[in-house]
Parts: structure tokens; C-alpha cells; sequence
């Protein structure tokens, strides 16, 4: 069953809470089964496979929601033309990586990355072929099946635990990796049996759509992975590379939670463009990065004021170290994913060339200012990198999204949303727990203080009140077949 915007974020909220919570119990766990070394080597190992994984569930996939939303007569023939170009493509996403398994080992110094590398090509395949499918879903709105995808890939992760508690190590979390890659592409072919619509669309128009956005995935994915290889290749300390691991996973978990609020935007950005509906495109634009800051500004501030605490929270003292790294890098993750958001409203506009241009300037940046910062600061310097790289990405993107919607996020929210967050962070810098398990205490209370702080100040009113209403289905009778 088809869903609207509003509950179709539902949807895909419930389901990355799923997956986060999934995804996050597997990184921990691991974590500490393994020890800062080993996870260290395991967090190279997963960036790798993120880049690779990441770059064709980008490019075609979005130009199937793209373009089945806004021609759903011909979703069968444009699903069709998509799956014959994106299995071009991981081929050669395949053939490429598979081949360079021993320059990246000479590259770190570390021969284990041979068999780790010929291993995880395998997912090139598993994750592109079910990515298209996907956005096949998306594009058709049927949010409620796309969430499931994604709940049975989280749930069949944890299996990687178990393979390492077995003593499988590395490979075991490979292996688990790859079992949850196959479960989603499984399901996801189960739910697109049925594919409607026919007519004939053009491949070109697919491929020409999707070769920028392709490119822009390769600087999407590359960014966020940077500062970890980098580590690995310069500072050669998997210890190093472990409490970065544990930094950026912490970090990174509050990118891919309040990044729910852009999933649909492109479905629903380029339905309304479509439709000419000028006010409902712009009231998508506001709300999301509204929203986004709402959670994004309060969130980097506090967990950079306690981050230390946090890590320990998490991982255990033995990755107390990676608190300062996490101080600074909060705030680049925060950036990365605004800057997904404004990537996605460029492309939903029919300008995937410019948000290529912008990622590619951003990955050099960040490429120049790691090379430079980690000889000189370890660790805190692929953050600082990570942080400087992505905020100039953020400014780029803000100034093309103005100049094409006409708007973005009123001054006076904008002040209003700051001043709460900087209240939170200054009263965090004064408390101070006896045990590390009040954490999350402080962290209720925290947030609970800038909630009512943002309704005293009128920024969170009534029809925010009505949105969040209509989010949730009445009585949880939720139709998603």
C-alpha cells in the first residue's frame, strides 16, 4: 500500500531506529570482543567495503525513485533499463576493486587486506542489485516494505557477533556482513514481484541522469571514510585506528538517525516540481533543515562536551582515548549530514552535476587537510580535517539550494534553535558524574531542558505539534502491504 510522505518518514524512522539499534549493538559488541587493535583493522576493513557498497546505491537507485515518481506508468520499464546499467556497473565496481587487493595491502602495510578485499567484492553485487529494487519501492512509495528491507538486513548483521565469538575474528564480521547483504536482497525481490507498469522509457536518459549522481555517490562515500584510511596509511598504528573507529561509529550513528528526515525528500521534492506546486516544495526545503538543526545543534554540542564520558560509556575505558577525537568530529559528522540533505534537494532539482562539483571539492579538501593535520595532531587531525572539509561543503551546497528553491531556514530560527543548544552545552560543561552509567541521566535531562527551552521561546509550536501527529499512524494500524 502506498503511503504519503509524512508516514512514509515514519516508516523509514522506525526502520533506522531498528537498524541503528541493530547496527550499533554488532559495532559495540565487536568492539569489545576485539579490543582497539582488532577493531581497528576491522573499521579499515568496513570503510573499504562502505565505499565500494555505497557507490551503486546512489547513482541508479536514485534515479529510479527519481523517475518512478514522477512517471510511475512506466516503473517497469524503467526498472529494467536501471537493473541492465547498474549490473554494468558493479561489474566494473567489482573487476577494479577485486584486482587492486594487493596495492591496497602494500598501501597499509598489511597483507591480511588481500583476502579481506577478494572477500568483501562479493557485496558489490549483493548490495547493487537490491539498492535498484529498493528505489523501485521508494519511488512507488511503498515505504512501509522498503523499512522491512531494511530491519531484516539490520537484524541479520548481529549474526556477525556470533562469528566472531566463535573465534572467526575479522572474517567472521565479514561473513555476517555479507549474510545481511544477501537477506535484504532476498526480500527486497520478494516485494518487487509484482513491478507495474510498462511503456518504454529511455535508458539514456537514466544512464545521463545517474552517471554525476554516480560520481557524486564515489565523493559521498569516499568522504566520511577518508579520515580512517588515511590513519591507517600514514600514523600505521591499528590501536590509533581503533579508538578513531570508535569515535567516528559514535558519531556517525546520529548521521544516519536525524539523515531519515532527507529520505524522502526526493521522491517528494521532485513530485511537487513536477506537479508545480511551488508552496509544498518549499515548505519541504524549511521543514527538513529545520527540523535536522533542531536535532543535529544540541546533539554535537553535548556529546562534544561529554564525549570522553561517552566512549567509555560505550566501549569501555580501554577506548577512553578516542573522546577527543569524538569532541571535534561530532561536529564534522553534523556538517556531513546537512550536507546530504542539501546534496539530495540539488538533486531532486535535476542538478546532480552540481552536488558531483561540490562532493569533489569537499573529498580533495578533506584529502589535503588530512595529509597535512594527522603527522602533525594524530587522531584529533583527521577529525579537524573531517570538520573544516565538510562546513565548507555545507556553505557551498546552502548557497545553490537558495539560489534554486528561494529559501532555506528563517534567521530567527536559526538564532533561536543556536542559543538553546549553547545553553545545554554551557550548563553541560558543569555537571560532573561520579559513574559513567548516569550518562545517559544527564543526557534526559539535557534534552529535556532544551525541549521546553525551544517551546518557551515559541520555536517549537503547535503545528510542530500536528506534524509529529500525523507522523504516527492512528492506533498503530500501520497498512504497509
Amino acid at each position: 500500500m502506498k503511503t504519503s510522505v509524512s508516514k512514509g518518514t515514519f516508516y523509514l524512522l522506525v526502520a533506522q531506529v531498528i537498524f541503528l539499534a541493530a547496527g550499533y549493538a554488532t559495532h559495540i559488541a565487536l568492539g569489545r570482543i576485539m579490543g582497539p587493535e582488532l577493531y581497528g583493522v576491522w573499521g579499515v576493513v568496513l570503510g573499504l567495503m562502505s565505499i565500494v557498497t555505497l557507490i551503486p546505491t546512489a547513482g541508479i537507485p536514485i534515479a529510479v525513485s527519481k523517475f518512478i515518481s514522477s512517471d510511475e506508468k512506466r516503473a517497469g520499464s524503467i526498472l529494467k533499463e536501471s537493473l541492465k546499467i547498474q549490473l554494468a556497473l558493479c561489474t566494473i565496481i567489482f573487476l577494479i576493486y577485486f584486482s587492486s587487493a594487493g596495492l591496497i595491502a602494500n598501501a597499509f602495510s598489511d597483507e591480511r587486506f588481500i583476502l579481506y578485499v577478494r572477500l568483501t567484492s562479493v557485496s558489490i553485487f549483493l548490495v547493487g542489485i537490491s539498492s535498484v529494487y529498493s528505489g523501485y519501492l521508494n519511488g512507488v512509495r511503498y515505504f512501509g516494505k522498503q523499512s522491512l528491507v531494511s530491519i531484516a538486513h539490520s537484524l541479520t548483521k548481529l549474526t556477525a557477533i556470533l562469528l566472531v565469538v566463535v573465534g572467526l575474528g575479522v572474517l567472521g564480521a565479514i561473513f555476517g556482513y555479507l549474510l545481511s547483504y544477501l537477506a535484504s536482497l532476498l526480500l527486497v525481490l520478494w516485494f518487487s514481484r509484482l513491478v507495474r507498469g510498462d511503456g518504454k522509457f529511455e535508458w539514456r536518459k537514466i544512464l545521463y541522469f545517474s552517471m554525476p549522481v554516480v560520481a557524486y555517490s564515489v565523493f559521498s562515500n569516499l568522504l566520511p571514510n577518508i579520515d580512517i584510511l588515511m590513519i591507517k596509511s600514514l600514523l600505521r598504528n591499528d590501536t590509533l585506528v581503533g579508538y578513531y573507529n570508535s569515535a567516528s561509529t559514535i558519531g556517525k550513528l546520529f548521521y544516519f538517525l536525524v539523515g531519515t528526515l532527507f529520505a524522502t525528500l526526493i521522491p517528494a521534492i521532485s513530485a511537487s516540481m513536477a506537479a508545480g506546486n511551488q508552496k509544498k516544495t518549499i515548505k519541504y526545503v524549511t521543514n527538513s533543515i529545520r527540523y535536522s538543526l533542531m536535532l543535529l545543534l544540541p546533539i554535537s554540542f553535548v556529546v562534544s562536551a561529554t564525549a570522553s564520558d561517552l566512549v567509555s560509556f560505550v566501549y569501555s575505558s580501554a577506548f577512553a582515548p578516542a573522546g577527543e577525537p569524538l569532541s571535534i568530529f561530532i561536529f564534522g559528522i553534523s556538517f556531513f549530514t546537512l550536507l546530504g540533505g542539501l546534496a539530495n534537494m540539488l538533486i531532486a532539482a535535476g542538478k546532480p552535476k552540481r552536488c558531483m562539483l561540490i562532493l569533489g571539492l569537499v573529498c580533495l579538501l578533506s584529502l589535503v587537510l588530512n595529509f597535512l593535520l594527522i603527522p602533525l595532531m594524530g587522531i584529533r587531525g583527521a577529525a579537524l580535517a573531517s570538520t573544516v572539509s565538510t562546513f565548507v561543503g555545507v556553505v557551498v551546497a546552502s548557497y545553490y539550494v537558495v539560489g534554486e528553491f528561494g529559501c532555506l531556514i528563517s534567521v530567527k530560527s536559526l538564532a533561536r534553535i543556536s542559543l538553546a543548544s549553547l545553553f545545554i552545552y554551557l550548563l553541560s560543561l558543569y555537571i560532573v558524574l561520579t559513574n559513567n552509567l548516569l550518562l545517559p541521566l544527564e543526557y534526559a535531562f539535557l534534552f529535556g531542558l532544551y525541549f521546553v527551552i525551544l517551546i518557551i521561546i515559541r520555536e517549537w509550536r503547535e503545528e510542530d505539534f500536528e506534524i509529529i501527529r500525523k507522523l504516527i499512524p492512528k492506533g498503530f494500524g500501520i497498512d504497509i502491504f
